[in-house]
């Protein structure tokens, strides 16, 4: 055990260990701890422990869903500022651009079993547009419990009268929707590609 433990401090780079603790403290940790496992236990085991705090550190830092609710007048928060106009007209008044009854819902950050309940809250407004779209270019990724969160955000707004499109998803994430047979329950029965397409609708 004495000749492991001098040949894994010697295979160590301390130069290198000191440049990611000075970046981050936690995946330097992490790395200590790999080799710790290693040397203690096996090559299999110690991988096994790093990659589960690994995982940790992963979900604790991505459990923050920025769920953010604007009206068209916040062309800025579209991210697709000449289309909406394009599409309410050439030169478009500000009361043009309010279009009541419409609203934006920009969702960033990954939708997992994590951080779920960023979405869960927002069919329990109290006001609610007549129509909502769901931005998701910010989304990288979704798993199980976030498509079934969205699908049951949907069917809840969807009972409140609210009619819901969805935008901009990326392909993983629109092929996990297709696949739970969400886009059945949004308004038209079809995903957009942008937003200024689910504002045409």
């Amino acid at each position: 055990a004495g000749l492991l433990v001098f040949i894994g401090l010697r295979l160590l780079e301390w130069r290198e260990l000191r440049k990611m603790w000075a970046i981050s403290r936690f995946e330097a940790l992490v790395f200590l701890a790999t080799m710790a496992g290693i040397v203690v236990f096996d090559f299999i085991d110690g991988v096994l422990i790093g990659l589960v705090l690994a995982l940790v550190h992963f979900a604790h830092t991505q459990r923050d869903l920025g769920v953010q609710l604007t009206g068209l007048g916040d062309l800025d928060d579209l991210d697709e500022p000449d289309e909406v106009p394009r599409l309410l007209g050439s030169n478009p008044g500000p009361q043009a651009l309010q279009r009541p009854g419409v609203s934006v819902v920009r969702i960033q950050g990954p939708l997992f079993f994590v951080s779920h309940t960023g979405l869960e809250q927002l069919a329990t407004r109290d006001h609610l547009p007549a129509f909502l779209v769901f931005d998701l270019a910010g989304v990288p990724l979704v798993d199980v419990t976030g498509v079934e969160t969205l699908r049951a955000q949907v069917a809840a707004l969807g009972a409140r009268g609210t009619k819901v499109l969805i935008a901009r998803a990326s392909p993983n994430v629109l092929l996990r929707l297709e696949r739970a047979q969400v886009p059945e329950l949004l308004y038209g029965e079809r995903t957009h590609p942008t937003v200024s397409s689910a504002l045409a609708t």
